[in-house]
């Protein structure tokens, strides 16, 4: 079962007593209100339903960074493609900066990396992986990467709201509750209605669903007698032994 925005904005309506499509006044409007319910959905709890398939990033000679996916949000697993001979390990940024200033040489196809937001052409931050060391060469799909998106902006009343139908009633309750937060003040704020939902039924029954997904996670590895088995550890990268 699928959900179109102009549902949402029938909720919004119904909350002002007014008719959809009408100015809501003060600056919002009804699909910003259903956008920003969104955001808060999404941002709410780590949902499985918004992990993402693999993605290959491409490399590009002398950029020192991969474009991410433009509905990118969170990093879940990462990996050089070909993880045989090559490799991609997660750092922070202070490492990866003393790293890029220390003037050691290496051989690329083994990379360390960090998310980073850089400003986009519009001036709104995007998150990119920065790189060390810079590839020579450019590559198709030399990393591969499985990430949590955002929040699908809807921009048209007949738009698509993208979550699964199990979210409908959570995702409908948030977006009454910011619309009564904005216009009705005195009664309870945005914030009051909103902690309500994150203590209540309907987020902890959605949470439970959506952590039924996947029950079974193989058997239980890394602890104290045992090895994690792969392990990327070395401090440089190494050339290809072949």
């Amino acid at each position: 079962m699928t959900m179109i925005a102009s549902e949402a904005i029938g909720h919004v309506a119904h909350v002002l007593g007014a008719q959809a499509g009408n100015s809501v006044g003060q600056g919002l409007t009804e699909l910003g209100i259903v956008n920003e319910a969104g955001e808060f959905l999404c941002a709410m709890h780590s949902w499985a339903w918004l992990v993402r398939p693999d993605a290959g990033l491409d490399l590009v000679a002398s950029q020192t960074y991969a474009t991410l996916p433009t509905d990118f949000a969170e990093l879940v697993a990462f990996d050089a493609t070909n993880s045989l001979v090559n490799g991609l390990v997660m750092t922070t940024h202070e490492r990866l900066l003393s790293m890029r200033t220390n003037g050691i040489q290496v051989v690329s196809g083994n990379y360390f990396g960090a998310v980073v937001w850089a400003e986009g052409s519009d001036g709104v931050p995007v998150a990119r992986l920065d790189l060390w060391p810079t590839p020579g060469g450019s590559e198709s799909g030399a990393l591969t990467v499985t990430y949590r998106r955002n929040w699908a902006t809807l921009t048209d009343d007949n738009d698509t709201v993208r979550i699964p139908s199990f979210m409908h009633g959570l995702f409908l309750s948030i977006v009454r509750a910011i619309a009564a937060g904005y216009m009705e003040q005195d009664d309870a704020s945005k914030a009051v209605r909103l902690a309500e939902i994150v203590a209540g039924p309907e987020f902890a029954a959605a949470k439970r669903r959506d952590a039924g997904t996947q029950m079974h996670y193989g058997k239980i590895t890394g602890g104290a007698a045992q090895p994690s088995g792969y392990v990327t550890s070395w401090d440089y990268p190494v050339s290809d032994p072949s």
